[in-house]
């Protein structure tokens, strides 16, 4: 087990193998932190900024956190009722109340930020906001751009559309909660 891994067992994300809710108890996850632990490892001492778009509680915020210790995270949500103290008072986290589909407000966001050195997808899982946030912030991330939870049934009407901004993608991972959803992942 990778140390991102570890990191996200002990939250309230779905990325990893497993993750933890006061209400659910254990539950499980897609599985996507040992991908991205051989994604991002090679430069996580140099990761200054990370934006997450949908953050929900902010278990995830806490993870990047861990995981990157220099980095300032950008937290891109419609609401913020549900994040926990820490990820809503940390001083490493800015929030931007924004929706994913706002092309000017997530350009606006970058601008704010001097760009990302990863930007992760975790918002709405509709394509079409997929589409809108990787226009407005592929050309804002150095090194990564990641798309969580894809319906494997949008990658024949997507996939070309998001070839055309960003080029193919350099990853893709398959969840472990469904053979229907999929993570990519595109590099520079």
């Amino acid at each position: 087990m990778t140390p991102l891994c570890e990191l996200a067992e002990r939250q309230d994300t779905d990325k990893g193998p497993r993750g933890v809710n006061a209400s659910l108890g254990v539950f499980p996850g897609h599985n996507y932190t040992p991908t991205y632990h051989a994604l991002f490892d090679p430069i996580r001492e140099r990761v200054q900024s990370i934006c997450e778009l949908g953050v929900w509680s902010g278990g995830s915020l806490h993870v990047w956190a861990d995981y990157f210790p220099a980095a300032f995270l950008h937290a891109v949500d419609i609401e913020y009722g549900r994040l926990d103290e820490w990820a809503a008072n940390s001083p490493r986290v800015m929030r931007h109340l924004c929706n994913q589909s706002d092309h000017g407000g997530l350009v606006e966001v970058a601008r704010l930020a001097g760009g990302f050195d990863i930007v992760v997808d975790d918002g709405s899982h509709n394509p079409d906001d997929m589409t809108a946030s990787m226009a407005a912030l592929w050309y804002h991330a150095r090194y990564w751009y990641v798309i969580e939870d894809i319906r494997r049934e949008h990658l024949a009407a997507y996939l070309p559309i998001w070839n055309g901004i960003a080029g193919r993608p350099r990853m893709e991972i398959q969840s472990a909660l469904s053979p229907d959803v999929v993570a990519l992942a595109w590099g520079r």
